[in-house]
């Protein structure tokens, strides 16, 4: 066998694999970061192997200002007293800044591969996710009846003779390992969140053209939005309207209903400036222990909206404890939790100050900042059709939406465990998606590709827009 035909087939076997790697780690059976982070490592060494001659350097040093922060960021939560303190295990500790870098190749060797067919992998990622979503809804189904968490919100139930700590309206069962657990809404919620943002391919594909692909993406959608129908509660709820808000978005500029590539720029970028003026504010007015900080402090209290937004709700409270810590000397990378005052907030931007401190979530928003152009330039430049592409953009927006408002860190209600986002499957697809973005960027190749295909691709994107369902 010579050298040509031993590569063909190693691409052939590792092109099967990836896609079977990311409908396992979608449907997370193993619950496992190792698991995961064994399998991203293998995977991305031998996308490596396979995609090293149409490696374009701009493209790979555009990569490099993704991965080097996001192996930083690894590192700092690796090296942080949450990690030591008993957050993460040893084996973990070592493969995370490893696994977390071998998830952006993997998905930046995906993007270069002229073989590799991401509608596939799309069709496998959310099917894992659906998977586990259906077999998870069923299981709490038979323990309760659809929409149990406004019928029994505040019933509550006896284990080993004590009443239970959490009532049965926040309650969820979720296949973890091999084995259904007790979890809470927020954290079960996250995965039909998630998946609901299939809804966006039936948009963007034919039904007579395409019969077997539009039914798969309609059952994927339908039990998303099923589960997340029938197993509402408040805080829910608000996430469920972001996210009805960010598909009909993406759905609108799919359709170029709202066209213009600056406009979705400028609305990344209004969306981190707001969040960065509100995170401001939260951490000036949690500084209790800064002299300075008193008359700001103050002003915020005496106005009552604004003691309301920044004092008063059920978010703040959490938020505004774990910014009253975050600055010490032995905090500045993160602390264990257990056992004090501070209680995880269910948000990803503050629960990182947690599990890494204010250093670990600098660099992590910076990292992500670099990438707001990214996303943007591969969904206007892109050569993938519009239906990856918005798919792309949905499971991305969905997770990270979601996430900085209910993520739950500590899913489990019978143990104290505590399960970083960076631990997360999901997390680990959505930077695999972010590495596969990268291969538009700064690339020359690619806009040479586009200018001489560019009469081939207009009819297929016509027609796509011109179909109704």
């Amino acid at each position: 066998m010579n050298r040509n035909t031993t590569l063909e087939t190693i691409s052939t076997i590792t092109l099967f694999l990836i896609l079977e790697v990311l409908a396992f780690i979608s449907f997370g059976l193993s619950n496992s970061f190792i698991v995961f982070a064994s399998l991203g490592i293998v995977i991305a060494i031998l996308m490596g192997i396979i995609s090293v001659r149409e490696i374009k350097k701009d493209g790979f040093i555009s990569v490099l200002f993704f991965a080097i922060p996001l192996f930083i960021f690894g590192l700092i939560s690796a090296l942080s007293p949450f990690a030591s303190g008993g957050g993460l295990s040893l084996a973990e500790s070592i493969f995370l800044p490893v696994g977390l870098l071998a998830f952006a190749a993997m998905g930046y060797f995906s993007g270069v591969n002229s073989k590799f067919d991401m509608s596939k992998a799309l069709i496998a990622i959310y099917g894992g996710i659906a998977l586990i979503v259906l077999i998870s809804y069923f299981f709490t189904m038979i323990q309760f009846v659809p929409f149990y968490t406004i019928i029994h919100a505040k019933h509550y139930v006896y284990y080993d003779g004590g009443i239970s700590s959490t009532p049965i309206g926040e309650t969820a069962y979720f296949l973890m390992g091999f084995k259904f657990q007790e979890v809470s809404i927020q954290y079960f919620t996250l995965f039909p969140s998630v998946l609901s943002s299939s809804v966006i391919a039936l948009f963007f594909i034919s039904p007579k053209k395409e019969k077997l692909k539009f039914s798969i993406y309609a059952i994927y959608a339908a039990i998303g939005l099923i589960a997340l129908l029938t197993m509402p509660i408040k805080i829910t709820i608000i996430t469920d309207v972001l996210l009805l808000v960010i598909i009909t978005l993406i759905i609108l500029f799919g359709k170029k209903v709202i066209k213009g590539s600056q406009i979705l720029k400028w609305i990344i970028i209004g969306f981190l400036i707001v969040i960065l003026i509100a995170f401001i504010i939260l951490v000036l007015n949690a500084q209790t222990l800064w002299g300075w900080t008193e008359g700001f402090r103050n002003f915020i209290a005496s106005h009552q909206i604004l003691n309301r937004l920044f004092n008063s709700n059920r978010f703040v409270v959490n938020y505004n404890l774990i910014l009253k810590y975050a600055f010490g000397s032995n905090t500045i990378i993160g602390w264990y939790p257990i056992g004090t005052e501070v209680d995880i907030s269910n948000s990803i931007l503050f629960d990182t100050i947690i599990t890494s401190g204010v250093l670990g979530l600098v660099v992590l928003v910076i990292d992500f900042v670099f990438t707001r152009s990214t996303i943007s330039d591969y969904y206007v430049k892109g050569n993938d059709d519009i239906l990856t592409k918005s798919l792309i953009l949905g499971f991305v927006s969905s997770f990270f939406v979601y996430s900085l408002i209910n993520y739950d860190a500590q899913p489990l209600l019978r143990y104290n465990n505590l399960s970083p986002i960076y631990t997360n499957g999901l997390f680990l697809i959505a930077i695999f998606f972010i590495g596969y973005m990268f291969k538009v960027t700064n690339s020359k190749n690619n806009e040479v590709k586009k200018t001489v295909s560019i009469e081939a691709e207009a009819p297929i994107y016509g027609k796509e827009s011109e179909y109704e369902i």
